[in-house]
């Protein structure tokens, strides 16, 4: 009798923790949050404005995002150094290279603010100096 009875609540307690972590497991690094496509798209429109700035300014990069507004770009969040993102906060964090065309230096980050789940997709988006495709990281 005293068997059956850790045995069931034993499979009570399997139960519940997996019905309260089969979410978690099951969508660790699969499923990408709607806001990390609207920051590859903020990321790739920035980074074509920190072109043609540079192109304009004989290869000198915009000494912040904000030089970028609204000769270059027509998207106040260059202003901004947070952002809302498919209602995500994000951090825009701009690193102003000597130059463009290394892919080695980094030129925008783009981050969640903080963590709101508990997996918490904080892999941020970034721009490197080559200015092709945004990436996460």
């Amino acid at each position: 009798m005293k068997f059956l009875v850790v045995l069931l609540l034993s499979l009570c307690v399997a139960a519940v923790l997996g019905v309260l972590l089969y979410p978690v497991l099951m969508s660790t690094g699969r499923a990408v949050p709607p806001w990390v496509g609207q920051a590859n798209s903020l990321a790739f429109n920035l980074g074509l404005a920190i072109k043609k700035y540079a192109d304009d300014h004989g290869g000198r990069p915009p000494s912040a995002l904000d030089e970028l507004y609204p000769a270059y770009t027509s998207d106040v969040r260059a202003t901004k150094s947070e952002a809302l993102l498919a209602g995500q906060r994000v951090v825009i964090k701009y690193h102003r290279p000597k130059a463009l065309g290394n892919p080695k230096d980094l030129v925008l980050e783009i981050r969640p603010a903080h963590r709101t789940n508990l997996i918490g997709y904080s892999r941020p988006v970034r721009l490197w100096g080559d200015l092709h495709r945004p990436r996460t990281m």
